[in-house]
């Protein structure tokens, strides 16, 4: 019996985070990213880069490499 084996590749995917202070003004940008193919991960609400309450959110979509120019 002859066995084949199947290499497949593995998903490779990019990553961004935005950090915003109001929930409004961070669902607008999440909206916006969506239409580019950006998937939410995870969001959080805590402190900032600069210490104040904000929203984080962490994003995905599959690499697609670099732009062409």
């Amino acid at each position: 019996m002859v066995q084949t084996a199947m290499i497949q590749a593995q998903q490779r995917w990019e990553y961004i985070s935005l950090v915003r202070k109001t929930e409004s003004y961070m669902a607008k940008e999440l909206s916006d990213y969506g239409q580019s193919g950006w998937e939410l991960v995870s969001m959080t609400y805590g402190k900032g880069r600069k210490g104040e309450p904000a929203w984080t959110a962490f994003m995905k979509r599959p690499y697609s490499g670099p732009p062409r120019a």
